[in-house]
């Protein structure tokens, strides 16, 4: 057989080996098993391992890979990639050699060019950091921190978070003393009170004060939502009455069973499917003479109508007394039964008689249930929006009467002991002028930690606006579609509305308030014309002059002027400017707070969710107090000017020459005067650490601040400000020659 070279080659290698190998001794050795070094695994163990192994590298798999675009935050990506390698336990020499995996683009080429000098994880960390961090990123981030507010169903702990991922954008060695500055300043209102009370130091600390605080606010909400007649919507049992009837006075309907259930139809504050084509039914009936309308409610067994409208009927004489209480489907909430009364019904020429039990308050006023409708053989038709009513071998038709609920438009905060004007929509009427509107009963009124009023309204578009006013200590939040009342149409000769006589209503003494301001009016004049007391004749003169126009002099409430002219801000199709608050210490913070409230209080200032905003600089004066000033610098640089003229000083010397007599008025608070146009009024808006608020009159700083006042001062001043009266902004002086 012929042998290649190679085979003979290889069989001369394998022949060498086998030499060497036979060359090799053994040694014997007596085998000992060692229990120490026997590492026992159950299978168990080692298939949890696996699995875990598993699911991180499935987590692995979905991580996001880096390409190092400027739309990428690679500090962001870093924080992440490095902790799901950390999970994995891998070391850094191993992090490095596996992190190629999650580059792509131009990452992964500055990686692959640069490979030589990433030598160790740390390296690699700072060197990508340093060749694909961006600036903007940073600035962006900045702007997020000044601006960022905690939503209103948003958990602290998901703000606070989102708020320590912005902070390692900025910095990530950032002074603990900006984080607490920051996060306070965009927690929301109802927690911010008492964590600035407890002044957290740490970001840990705000977190813990701030989720404690919102615990306890959560189940002060819980407990006060029990008591809402918006659980009204579930089933009920009225529970044996405390006082019975004789059973000679028990009527035929009432049923053997030991509760009677009814459930009641309308939820207060919930939002229907449809506000044009609502599910609940409605039928117009008469009662003495008053319209009422009425509710068709299939689930309910027996009828139900409110002792205040038994009040506004003048019934309370045909009242059966039989106390007792409707707890509902969720046992805690109940409401007081004051009996029952018989009612004389008229539904167009039908008269009908119906039992009807008296309660403390429902949804709506009055409620027809399953009684009326076997009495009558109630036939409801959907379709046709009308229900058959079958008596004497007679169909009367009635169609169901069109709902004209009054509900919230939209999510509205009154802030403690404020009012706030909101807007409202009605269901089925489109235009009508002054309709009557029903507000909802003072008892949900006080569920609901508000305060409503009958009047009249105005109906456009749908839309009317109507006052709420927040009487409590609490931040009061409605939600959106919350029913607030009814409108109904009046008759040509009847416009006005009037007050229940057993409402409560706090006593004012109005007599003692009107004493109090003649008397600081009063002291005011006084002080005015004290320097004219030499001269008697001067001085009587001119008291009685102040005195006869003293409402003037009556600085207790700020008043707007009744004028055409209103300040404009002009901006043309510029985007709203914004920035950030500037940093306060605690101490100014307190300071800032006071005057917005003050402001808030007299009405110049509202809360505001414009996009407009311009920070707020105090400055100390001289005996320590602060003085509150709006930096306008980024508004004005965009507002176009106003040339209004101003007067010189050489032009006011020159006219007061000759002249001997003079009296200066100086106006208060001048600016705050001064209406300004709504549409502008979100422009003016000023942001703090600790909310964002818009003036509801001219404030100070801005660009053509100063020709709005002076084109308003002189159109009242007219033709007069050229023989015995000189104006220059806020300031008054009246000049002649003579005292007379």
């Amino acid at each position: 057989m012929v042998q290649t070279r190679q085979q003979v080659k290889r069989e001369e290698e394998i022949d060498q080996e086998f030499q060497r190998l036979s060359g090799i001794e053994i040694e014997q050795t007596t085998y000992q098993q060692n229990n120490e070094h026997i590492v026992y695994r159950p299978i168990s163990f080692t298939m949890t391992e696996k699995l875990i192994n598993t699911i991180l590298s499935n987590n692995l798999d979905k991580l996001p890979k880096f390409g190092g675009k400027s739309n990428e935050n690679v500090n962001k990506w870093l924080t992440d990639i490095t902790n799901e390698l950390n999970m994995v336990k891998l070391n850094d020499q191993q992090k490095l050699s596996v992190i190629q995996t999650f580059l792509v683009d131009d990452a992964r080429r500055w990686f692959i060019n640069n490979m030589s000098m990433m030598t160790d994880w740390s390296t690699f960390s700072i060197q990508l950091q340093k060749t694909f961090s961006s600036i903007l990123h940073q600035e962006l981030a900045l702007k997020q921190v000044g601006s960022r507010q905690q939503g209103l169903n948003e958990t602290v702990l998901h703000y606070y978070n989102e708020m320590m991922e912005l902070f390692d954008m900025i910095d990530l060695n950032m002074n603990e003393q900006y984080k607490v500055a920051y996060l306070k300043a965009g927690l929301k209102i109802s927690l911010k009170k008492e964590v600035m009370r407890r002044d957290p130091k740490t970001a840990a600390q705000f977190l813990e004060l701030a989720q404690a605080e919102e615990k306890l606010d959560l189940s002060l909400n819980i407990q006060m939502d029990n008591l809402q007649l918006s659980n009204f919507d579930s089933l009920a049992a009225i529970k044996p009455s405390i006082k019975v009837d004789p059973p000679q006075q028990r009527k035929p309907y009432q049923s053997s069973s030991k509760f009677r259930c009814y459930r009641l139809g309308a939820n207060d504050g919930t939002a229907l499917a449809n506000l044009h084509h609502p599910s609940l039914i409605f039928i117009s009936t008469c009662i003495n003479n008053m319209k009422l309308c009425a509710m068709i409610d299939t689930g309910a067994t027996s009828s139900l109508i409110t002792m205040s409208t038994i009040t506004k009927l003048n019934y309370q004489d045909r009242i059966h007394p039989q106390t007792g209480e409707i707890t509902l489907g969720d046992s805690k909430t109940k409401i007081i039964q004051y009996g029952w009364i018989c009612l004389n019904l008229k539904i167009k020429n039908l008269n009908c008689q119906i039992r009807a039990i008296i309660v403390d308050c429902l949804s709506t006023n009055f409620i027809l249930g399953m009684d009326f409708l076997r009495k009558y053989k109630i036939e409801i038709k959907t379709m046709q929006q009308c229900l058959i009513i079958h008596h004497q071998h007679q169909q009367l038709y009635v169609k169901f009467e069109k709902s004209n609920s009054v509900r919230l438009a939209q999510q509205c905060t009154i802030l403690p002991r404020c009012k706030a004007v909101v807007n409202a929509v009605v269901s089925n009427i489109i235009h009508s002028n002054k309709m009557l509107l029903n507000v909802i009963n003072e008892k949900t009124q006080q569920y609901k930690r508000i305060r409503l009023c009958d009047g009249l309204v105005n109906v456009k578009n749908n839309n009317l606006q109507l006052t709420i006013y927040n009487p409590t200590t609490r931040i009061v939040t409605l939600p959106k579609s919350m029913l607030l009342g009814t409108v109904d149409h009046l008759t040509p000769n009847v416009y006005c509305s009037t007050l229940s006589s057993n409402s409560t209503i706090q006593h004012i003494d109005l007599t003692h308030e009107t004493e109090k301001k003649s008397i600081e009016v009063a002291d005011i004049i006084t002080a005015l014309t004290q320097h004219l007391q030499a001269n008697q004749l001067y001085y009587q003169q001119v008291r009685d002059l102040l005195q006869n126009h003293s409402i003037l002099f009556d600085t207790s409430k700020p008043r707007t002027i009744k004028t055409t002219v209103h300040h404009v801000i002009n901006t043309g199709n510029h985007s709203p400017v914004n920035a950030k608050p500037y940093f306060k210490t605690i101490e100014q913070r307190k300071n800032a707070q006071q005057e917005i409230d003050k402001m808030l209080k007299a009405g110049i200032i509202i809360p505001s969710h414009s996009p407009w905003s311009s920070p707020v600089v105090l400055l100390k004066k001289p005996n320590g107090e602060f003085r509150f000033i709006i930096d306008y610098r980024k508004l004005n640089s965009i507002t176009k000017k106003d040339s209004y003229p101003q007067p010189t000083v050489e032009e006011l010397i020159q006219r007061l020459g000759g002249h001997s007599w003079f009296t200066k008025l100086d106006l208060k608070s001048g600016y705050y005067q001064i209406p300004i146009h709504q549409a502008d009024k979100e422009k003016t808006a000023f942001v703090t650490q600790d909310g964002l608020y818009q003036f509801e009159v001219l404030p100070m700083g801005l660009m053509n601040a100063p020709p709005t006042f002076q084109r308003i001062m002189n159109n009242i001043i007219g033709y007069k400000r050229w023989d015995y009266i000189l104006v220059y902004l806020d300031d008054i002086l009246v000049f002649s020659k003579s005292f007379d």
